[in-house]
C-alpha cells in the first residue's frame, strides 16, 4: 500500500536542501523525492518518515540501493532493469 497521499506533493530535495526548509515542508506533512544517499540522509536527519521518501534518481549505486532498504526507504524509481 502507498503511504504517500497521491494528492500531496514530494519535494526534489535537489532543487533547496536547506535543512530550515525542509524542517518547513516536513512540518506541513510533505513527501521527498531524493535523488542521493545524502538527500535521503537529509530528510530522514529532520524526521521525516521513511514511507514519505521516494529515492528517485534514475542511476544509483548498488551499495545506496542496499543502505536504502536497510534503512526502511520503501519507494524507488527506474528507467530500466540495468
Amino acid at each position: 500500500e502507498l503511504s504517500i497521499p497521491l494528492d500531496k506533493t514530494s519535494y526534489a530535495i535537489k532543487s533547496n536542501p536547506s535543512l530550515p526548509l525542509l524542517n518547513d515542508l516536513h512540518a506541513n506533512g510533505s513527501g521527498f523525492d531524493c535523488a542521493s544517499r545524502a538527500e535521503l540522509e537529509s530528510v530522514l536527519s529532520v524526521g521525516a518518515h521513511r514511507d514519505q521518501l521516494i529515492y528517485s534518481n534514475p542511476i544509483k549505486d548498488e551499495s545506496d540501493l542496499v543502505w536504502a532498504e536497510n534503512n526502511g526507504i520503501k519507494y524507488t524509481t527506474a528507467d530500466s532493469i540495468d
